[in-house]
């Protein structure tokens, strides 16, 4: 006996069946087309019902991976702005996980959402605290996600720039100036 296994079903074949059936054959030959008719629909039927548990997985599989190369692609929209891009995450890795816990919790969109408040705070950025880095790794830890998406690091209000003076700066018309320089 073989058996050849394809994605819908799978077929088996008697070697030397001819040699396994007896002289009478027109009344075994009717039980026997009955039997395999009824095996086959239950058979059909079984892997019918695993083949769509297996897409079903598969495709909430392909979903999260969706989403996980979606925020990949948003973090790396962050790199003009002095942050390190990723490349990929591992399956099954501490930062996989990570991720996928806060895609249950708050979604594709609030996480891309927190993603692009990283655009606004300089001190994300690192141009307030130079001892400061952000990182994928730290923004995905619940506590300082939830901190970033909540706004806790946006600017709230831009400080002037001090001049060391009180009086206001001249405006120069620097053609002005170039051409009575070069005696024009």
């Amino acid at each position: 006996m073989t058996s050849k296994k394809y994605n819908k079903f799978s077929v088996f074949t008697v070697n030397n069946y001819c040699s396994y059936q007896s002289s009478d054959t027109q009344s075994d030959k009717q039980v026997t087309s009955n039997r395999q008719a009824s095996d086959k629909q239950v058979t059909t039927i079984e892997e019918g019902k695993k083949g769509r548990k297996e897409e079903y997985i598969d495709t909430n599989v392909s979903i999260k991976q969706h989403s996980i190369q979606s925020i990949i692609d948003a973090w790396n929209q962050l790199e003009p702005y002095g942050i390190k891009m990723i490349y990929r995450i591992n399956p099954g890795s501490k930062r996989c996980t990570s991720l996928i816990a806060l895609l249950e919790q708050f979604g594709e969109e609030k996480v891309i959402q927190a993603v692009d408040k990283v655009k606004q705070s300089d001190f994300l950025q690192g141009k307030t605290d130079t001892r400061f880095s952000l990182n994928f790794d730290w923004f995905i830890n619940p506590d300082n996600f939830e901190k970033v998406l909540d706004g806790k690091y946006a600017e709230k209000f831009k400080k002037p720039t001090k001049n060391n003076n009180n009086f206001e700066r001249r405006q120069y018309d620097m053609d002005d100036l170039e051409s009575k320089l070069l005696g024009r």
